[in-house]
């Protein structure tokens, strides 16, 4: 079987190569008689050049060729400025660390120039240059204004100053700010809870079948008042029992006697936000029953 095959591919693969030799011949006859009729190639015209280029790479060959082309016209960028002012910091933002008191204000300065200063206008109002609260050094990129308040919206501006000499005086050397007039806003949101209440006492009250709860209140600036939660079941936060109190202890009445009562305390500052509750867990079932006779049951 492999024989057979063989012999096959023989007799296909001869006629194809005599046709290839006798194509190759016939091309250099022909390129002979060509050579005979034209005296000098160097003369060949760019057309017949062409001519024996694929015409899939002829493009691609037509583009080499071609010069570049001198009445093409570019596009070019320019800024006019005064040439007193200098240019003015870019890149601008003003972002809220969520603290409620503090905004942070960045800007990137141009290489080509260094700045004497650089002021940053504040202002409550949009459109408004405000008042000049900083004048920083002319290579600082950041400023933090720690003088806001909660929840206002405040507008910067940000401009540079240079040493500009007065080309009628030269010794006329005056400091020159930008006039750019762009502003960048936010206000600050305190999102950071209060601390709790702290040194809490529970004691039994004056009155039948109640409890009196004392503590000391949180010194946040921003503290507002205290909350309470109330649960029969430890590690589980329960009902809210008390809310806006502002006094330093609270009566919890009708209350079941000789019965067990959990208690949390939160403070709640003027944004609303509220203490962090952790509870822990003891991983027991039951709470009234000890660990030991847990581990029993499962042994």
């Amino acid at each position: 079987m492999f024989k057979k095959i063989f012999l096959l591919f023989i007799l296909i693969l001869i006629p194809i190569t005599l046709t290839g030799c006798i194509s190759i011949n016939i091309g250099k006859n022909e390129e002979k008689i060509n050579k005979k009729n034209i005296p000098n190639e160097s003369n060949e015209s760019n057309e017949s050049k062409k001519s024996k280029i694929p015409l899939f790479l002829y493009s691609w060959f037509s583009e080499l060729e071609q010069p570049i082309d001198q009445r093409v016209a570019f596009q070019y960028k320019a800024i006019p400025r005064h040439p007193k002012f200098p240019p003015s910091p870019t890149n601008i933002n003003v972002t809220d660390p969520n603290i409620g008191t503090i905004l942070n204000i960045s800007w990137i300065n141009p290489k080509e120039i260094i700045f004497k200063n650089i002021r940053i206008y504040r202002a409550i109002e949009k459109n408004k240059l405000g008042e000049l609260i900083v004048t920083l050094d002319g290579k600082t990129t950041f400023f933090q204004d720690k003088e806001v308040q909660r929840n206002i919206y405040y507008y910067y501006t940000v401009r540079s100053v240079v040493s500009w000499v007065d080309p009628n005086d030269p010794k006329n050397v005056k400091d020159q700010e930008s006039d750019n007039i762009d502003q960048k806003s936010s206000r600050a949101i305190d999102k950071i809870p209060p601390f709790p209440p702290k040194d809490i006492q529970i004691i039994t009250g004056q009155e039948s079948s109640s409890l009196l709860i004392k503590w000391i209140n949180p010194v946040d600036e921003d503290f507002d008042h205290v909350q309470i939660y109330r649960s029969e079941m430890p590690n589980k936060i329960g009902m809210l029992i008390g809310s806006n109190i502002k006094n330093l202890s609270f009566q919890d009445r009708e209350l079941k006697d000789n019965f067990s009562y959990y208690y949390i305390l939160t403070a709640v500052d003027k944004s609303g936000n509220e203490s962090l509750i952790k509870l822990i867990d003891t991983g027991k079932k039951d709470p009234f029953r000890s660990f030991d006779k847990e581990k029993e049951e499962i042994k």
